[in-house]
């Protein structure tokens, strides 16, 4: 199968590892991955891709998820993650479980009667909690019912596939008026008409639809013929109960079977309650336990408010971009670092000249304009005319400018004598015999 190629190996959630496709439907595709970290199996429920467009499918298979992460009872198969895988579109974690389907189970032939009553105890104790948080399966038939096994071995069943589930209440309904949802031969005459207006009671209708095949080994109802309209189409043609079922046995299942739906049980416990004399010895407490999920408190946190469908969480996310060259992976936070650098000072400077204009606004605000003055209540004497001076002017002498100032003094050093020049012979003193004689020859010299 080309499904099986294209989806076998791939990552979902950059955890599970598919191994393999185990069946498919309508709508999604069921695999077996394995956690990568955990090596723990889980069944992967995927929404086909081209369904995941359409709102009314996705919010089912969000719901679907939800559904199955609140209900805590044993005989229900657990979810534990949901999200979208690019290019595989959105997929929802449940436990994973080793066995068959009651239609498996059925291929070999009928099954034995208090087997079947033990297993139509469990769908009922799945039924209670579904029930009591207004939860309405609305798809009970042997293909949604898996046969498990305990750790001791004994038989195990869980109810699977909330997919076309109904919350009850304002509110709660996603189904359009007059929508058919449901599986031919195991839906209840009323949801053949109208499937938004079912009750418990219909889920009720399908587990006596069951009950019956697996005790008779034939299903309740033939194909109807063509020619068959409306509800009888899907429905069928009503096949008589054998024989040789128990007549108690066999009133219980008709009373499940009631055309009118005010004729059947009224609740899951007062079957479960009918059922128990059929079962194995166990069945009792199978009853037991039905009754007290079915009359516990609901938590606070629990029912159909809490379940919102989010499409958010399975609309496709864009692809991831394709991979950066090493060199722009290295520049881009130094690039992002000088990008913010800048931008700081972009704001510092732009902090300074916004201070500094509104200094300047303030500096350059224009007063508001004075009140005019009043005018003078008495009216001002004119000004004295003007005399002319008693005393001529006295004509003043300048002082004499002031003298020059002197030269500056040169601070020119003399060149310094040669030392090592011999010293200039001095003139010879005159003799002291002859007055002005400066030569020496003994005259006087005149000058």
């Amino acid at each position: 199968m080309q499904l099986d190629a294209d989806l076998v190996g791939k990552v979902i959630g950059g955890k599970y590892r598919i191994e393999r496709v185990v069946g498919q439907g309508g709508c999604g595709v069921v695999v077996r991955a394995v956690h990568r970290g955990l090596g723990h199996p889980f069944a992967i429920k995927l929404l086909k891709p081209m369904l995941a467009t359409r709102d009314d499918i996705a919010r089912r298979f969000v719901r679907e998820a939800q559904a199955l992460a609140k209900l805590t009872s044993e005989h229900t198969v657990r979810a534990f993650d949901v999200g979208v895988e690019p290019g595989l579109g959105p997929f929802f974690v449940m436990e994973w479980l080793e066995g068959m389907t009651v239609a498996q189970a059925l291929a070999t032939g009928p099954i034995a009667v208090h087997t079947a009553v033990d297993y139509a105890l469990q769908i009922c104790a799945a039924l209670a909690e579904a029930h009591r948080v207004g939860l309405i399966h609305r798809d009970i038939k042997p293909s949604n019912l898996f046969i498990a096994r305990r750790i001791d071995g004994r038989p195990l069943l869980k109810v699977m596939d909330f997919g076309v589930a109904k919350w009850t209440g304002a509110g709660g309904a996603m189904t359009a008026p007059s929508v058919i949802l449901g599986s031919p031969g195991y839906l209840a005459p009323e949801q053949a008409r109208d499937a938004r207006s079912v009750d418990a009671r219909a889920d009720i209708w399908s587990v006596g639809a069951v009950l019956y095949e697996m005790v008779s080994g034939q299903r309740l109802y033939s194909i109807a013929p063509a020619e068959d309209l409306g509800a009888q189409r899907l429905i069928g043609a009503a096949v008589p109960l054998p024989s040789w079922i128990p007549a108690r046995l066999r009133a219980t299942i008709e009373r499940c079977l009631a055309r009118d739906p005010a004729a059947r049980y009224p609740h899951v416990t007062e079957l479960a309650a009918e059922l128990a004399a059929f079962g194995s010895p166990s069945a009792s407490d199978i009853a037991v336990e039905i009754n007290r999920i079915a009359r516990a408190p609901s938590a606070p946190h629990r029912g159909r408010v809490d379940l919102a469908p989010t499409l958010d969480l399975v609309r496709a996310r864009p692809s991831a971009p394709p991979p950066v060259a090493r060199w722009r992976r290295r520049v881009a936070p130094l690039a992002a670092l000088a990008a913010a650098a800048v931008a700081v000072v972009a704001v510092i400077v732009a902090v300074a000249v916004d201070r500094d204009d509104h200094r300047r606004g303030l500096a350059t605000e224009v007063s508001p304009p004075l009140p005019a003055p009043l005018p003078p209540l008495v009216t001002p004497l004119p000004p004295p005319a003007a005399t002319p001076p008693l005393v001529a002017p006295i004509d003043v002498v300048a002082p004499p400018p002031p003298p020059p100032p002197a030269p500056p003094r040169s601070r020119t050093r003399p060149p310094r004598r040669d030392e090592s020049a011999p010293p200039s012979p001095r003139p010879a003193a005159p003799p002291p015999g002859v007055p002005g004689d400066v030569d020496g020859d003994g005259i006087p010299d005149v000058r």
